[in-house]
């Protein structure tokens, strides 16, 4: 009966050296395929940023350029606009410079006029 005790105790020993083998082997091919599949997910996820990261990228460097068109057109504006103010405010001087000009000769006709006459009556 030892005989048999002792081969029935090998045979489970090398039943339960079989299934923890077997639960092993189980066990490392379901962490490869996990270890693959979150590779292949971080791959994905890579390229997903190095892709918006470049796009984005390129969304700043066209605001950049549209940014600058836009001042270069409002400082284009700008410099003609204040040209014509100052051709309209040239214009509007004229007449009143002019004015001007005539009223100092006539100040000074004027003003001369009384001194010929002391002139001529002194």
């Amino acid at each position: 009966m030892k005989t048999d005790a002792g081969l029935s105790a090998k045979a489970h020993r090398e039943e339960i050296t079989t299934n923890l083998q077997t639960l092993g082997g189980a066990l490392s091919k379901t962490i490869e395929q996990i270890s693959a599949s979150q590779k292949e997910r971080l791959d994905r996820v890579s390229g997903s940023v190095a892709e918006l990261t470049q796009r984005s990228g390129e969304q700043q460097e066209a605001l950049r350029k549209t940014v600058e068109e836009r001042l270069d057109a409002i400082c284009t504006e700008n410099t003609d606009k204040l040209e014509q103010m100052r051709l309209t405010v040239d214009e509007s001087k004229r007449p009143v410079l002019a004015v001007i000009k005539i009223g100092r000769r006539f100040g000074l006709l004027a003003a001369d006029r009384p001194k010929a006459s002391v002139r001529r009556c002194g």
